[in-house]
């Protein structure tokens, strides 16, 4: 993969995850920020070219060639900071632009502010946040679900708490027709399962395969899929507000409890149908007064990490069946899955991954990173001339770490076997670990 020049403006805590990110990626990347402490922390902490200075300045941007630029991501904490920086990078040459915002106001405009500063992209990492909330509450049980090559493959994660294959070799599970097992999340451990391998109480697991239908796992998981209805919101923050904007789109019951009284008249003015309740949420005496218990859903999405991962556990303390978190530092997330919070959800690292998607060569067709940030699951065309073109999955040298979890020939779909050549025009769907991921992608380039 042909490694790109990507400037990054803002070494807040989401500039700072996406540049680890695409420096991991193999990028070349140039981070601008005002502040001067920022500046030497990021330098101590990462291998980018870190520049002190606001990237507002047309004369700096200039300086540093951001007319070579092929990505400019502005991610500081002042929207109106972040569209100007992008938009003179775009006046100077940068190839493709990406303003972070984060007003609820901004974002209600977002096409129209593109199209006015001349920006490719508006991206909010609370909007988007608040997108997979919803997402993971139409489809309850499950962690992520993803589609590829035009929807013939499916990819989708369970954590597993009962089933009948829990402590089962995974070579005498048997799986629906067209669908393995791709990985195996447990705790801080990454594992491409082999035969031998068991599925333990708590794993997250990652089926890949053919068109399925998601109840057919139901019974064989013991997860229930049925879509919850009602849902409380902890906090009135830029994120829970999103939250529950969609949901009162998407026709959920919805309360959201916020102890700021201000906040509470905000939200208020903002949202049609929640019921606002000011309250704290973070104790279970008025849990219990507001009578939030009756909810199938809680979200605790406070500005402060500490009190949302308290909130989702003193929710499952009292019986609530799905409780979310939205945690800032990703490190939280160990934390969170042994507490038995049933998901969490990090703003910056689903911000960051959008950004990946726009830097993907021509070969990788899509790619979504799991949980964590720990394993990728990516598509790819095999072109002519790509290394692996032309030869058996048991000897192309794939790295450890990864698997080929099914190819696509003339719209048929196929879990292959060592036994199996790799030919041009194959859609092929790859798991990787994350430290592989750079391996993987120049087996399918081409010389």
């Amino acid at each position: 993969m042909a490694s790109m020049n990507i400037f990054i403006m803002g070494a807040g805590q989401v500039g700072t995850h996406l540049a680890r990110i695409l420096t991991e990626e193999g990028h070349d990347v140039t981070v601008v920020e005002i502040n001067p402490e920022k500046v030497r922390n990021l330098d101590f902490a990462l291998d980018v070219r870190v520049v002190e200075g606001s990237g507002t300045s047309s004369v700096l941007l200039r300086e540093l060639g951001v007319d070579r630029c092929d990505l400019f991501v502005s991610t500081s904490g002042h929207d109106e900071a972040n569209l100007v920086a992008a938009s003179l990078a775009k006046k100077l040459g940068a190839r493709k632009t990406v303003a972070r915002i984060g007003q609820h106001s901004y974002y209600d405009d977002a096409l129209e502010l593109a199209s006015a500063f001349h920006v490719d992209r508006i991206l909010s990492p609370q909007e988007l946040t608040a997108r997979q909330a919803v997402s993971y509450l139409e489809h309850p049980g499950l962690v992520t679900l993803d589609d590829f090559a035009g929807g013939l493959v499916h990819a989708f994660s369970f954590q597993i708490d009962e089933s009948p294959w829990l402590d089962k070799p995974i070579s005498q599970i048997q799986l629906p027709e067209h669908t393995l097992i791709g990985l195996i999340m447990r705790g801080n451990d990454t594992i491409i399962p082999r035969g031998d391998d068991q599925i333990r109480r708590g794993d997250l697991v990652t089926f890949v395969g053919k068109s399925h239908k998601i109840l057919a796992f139901e019974d064989l998981l013991k997860k229930k899929l049925a879509r919850p209805n009602t849902v409380t919101i902890a906090g009135a923050s830029s994120v829970g507000l999103f939250i529950a904007q969609k949901l009162e789109k998407h026709r959920f019951s919805v309360k959201l409890v916020e102890r700021d009284i201000g906040r509470c008249e905000e939200a208020s003015r903002l949202l049609a149908r929640t019921e606002v309740i000011n309250s704290d949420a973070t104790s279970m005496e008025s849990l219990k007064a507001d009578g939030l218990l009756n909810s199938s859903v809680f979200i605790a999405a406070t500005d402060k990490d500490d009190r949302n991962i308290l909130a989702a556990l003193l929710g499952k303390e009292l019986g609530i069946a799905h409780c979310l978190a939205v945690v800032r530092q990703p490190d939280f997330t160990v934390l969170t899955g042994r507490l038995g919070v049933d998901h969490t959800l990090i703003p910056r690292a689903i911000f960051s991954a959008h950004i990946l998607d726009m830097t993907l060569s021509p070969e990788c067709l899509a790619r979504s990173v799991l949980e964590k940030e720990q394993a990728e699951i990516m598509e790819f065309v095999v072109r002519d001339g790509a290394r692996i073109s032309g030869q058996l999955l048991a000897t192309a040298g794939f790295p450890r770490g990864s698997l080929m979890a099914a190819i696509v020939r003339q719209n048929k779909v196929f879990i292959p076997t060592g036994k199996d050549s790799i030919l041009p025009r194959d859609r092929v769907v790859m798991i990787a670990r994350s430290a592989v991921v750079q391996d993987v992608l120049r087996m399918f380039t081409t010389s």
